[in-house]
């Protein structure tokens, strides 16, 4: 593990390759990204950071916008202010649209999965629900991971993370999820970014169209079928093609 500015980050792969960030999703962990590092690092760099708050983070969750500062200040210190693709799913695919209201160009490319976009009309009585599933017991934790459809084979590794979150930094975290609006001036990002909602998203499909609306560079990818983190973590295969299909592009232009 290596530190920067009390944020801590895996790295594989070879510096001077290309660089692709992954910001895991809301109470997971750079664990939820291991299959998809093994095809990449042979000819990217990947980069996986612990979010603020989450397990073996270097510091307690603040805000999303605290966050998305440290990726920024990360990237300017490593990579000269710009890397190649930043992805990010739940509350990290919110620190990148912080980002991007931030700083217009840290980036060519930017995925964005399974992401609230908007405020959540309802949200105090639901995320309560969600902490007292994950703390109670490990049966109720598992009913709450297995209803998210989320791989099976890392049930284990999650529940060992979120038992390590604080239970002041699961609310913390779970509401600033809840109560996240996208910033107006990511209308004027340079970035290209590709918006990925599953057609099983309820209405965080109506809010990636709204954000595919704002954002000009954009490109909106409904896929069928798909329920929240299907695509980085149940299709693995494709989530990697589109990575490395963009990269390849990149390669070519520049």
């Amino acid at each position: 593990m290596n530190s920067f500015n009390s944020l801590n980050f895996e790295e594989y792969g070879d510096p001077a390759d290309p660089t692709v960030i992954l910001l895991h999703g809301t109470l997971l962990s750079p664990a939820q990204y291991d299959e998809v590092i093994t095809p990449l690092e042979d000819h990217y760099h990947v980069i996986t950071p612990y979010l603020d708050g989450h397990a073996q983070a270097g510091k307690g969750f603040d805000s999303i916008s605290s966050l998305a500062e440290k990726m920024l200040a990360f990237i300017s210190e490593y990579f000269d202010g710009k890397v190649e693709m930043v992805c990010g799913m739940g509350i990290g695919g919110q620190c990148i649209l912080e980002m991007l209201a931030m700083d217009e160009d840290f980036c060519d490319y930017a995925l964005i999965e399974s992401t609230r976009c908007e405020k959540a009309k309802v949200y105090e009585r639901t995320n309560a629900k969600v902490i007292k599933a994950i703390t109670s017991n490990k049966w109720s934790a598992k009913a709450f991971y297995m209803n998210k459809h989320y791989p099976k084979a890392l049930f284990e590794k999650w529940y060992e993370d979120v038992k390590s979150i604080s239970a002041e930094d699961l609310k913390k975290i779970l509401t600033a999820e809840s109560d996240f609006t996208v910033k107006k001036l990511v209308e004027h990002t340079k970035v290209k970014v590709l918006i990925e909602v599953g057609s099983r998203e309820g209405d965080l499909i109506k809010q990636a169209e709204d954000l595919h609306h704002k954002i000009p560079k954009s490109q909106l990818i409904l896929m069928y079928k798909y329920r929240s983190g299907d695509f980085s973590m149940n299709h693995v295969d494709s989530y990697v093609n589109l990575i490395e299909k963009l990269l390849h592009r990149l390669t070519l232009n520049k």
